[in-house]
């Protein structure tokens, strides 16, 4: 029985985040009341800025280690693809991302902002504990 309803919970909760409802609505204003696409939208717009926080100070803190330039290149080009995606989100909600998060247009964009950034932080990472082992 426990064994049971612990299946059924994690369906309803896979249902709750995996799978955005799309209403008529996105066709005539891009925008949804999917509790699903909101929580999904807020989600990666949290891990974002998250990850923006922690891939500034990881690049500092790779530049006096000394990573190398290559590294530290790839790190960028993943960052700024993160924020020309966040930049594109912005401008869709018209400089408010948090009003607009039932606007499946953001969804893409603000997911790939966080992957990316995430992506960077790790790269960043990885090569400090390389750093950090060789000592």
């Amino acid at each position: 029985m426990g064994r049971m309803f612990g299946l059924l919970l994690l369906l309803v909760v896979i249902g709750l985040f995996i799978s955005p409802t799309v209403h008529a609505g996105v066709l005539s204003g891009g925008t949804t009341t999917s509790p699903n696409l909101r929580s999904l939208n807020y989600l990666s717009y949290t891990w974002y800025h998250m990850y923006l926080k922690k891939f500034n100070e990881t690049y500092q803190k790779a530049v006096e280690l000394g990573v190398d330039n290559e590294t530290l290149q790839k790190a960028m080009e993943l960052h700024k693809m993160a924020k020309e995606n966040y930049n594109k989100a912005l401008e869709l909600s018209n400089g408010c991302i948090l009003a607009h998060l039932e606007d499946l247009r953001l969804l893409s964009l603000l997911r790939n902002s966080y992957i990316n950034e995430l992506k960077a932080v790790r790269i960043l990472e990885d090569a400090i504990e390389t750093i950090l082992n060789r000592s």
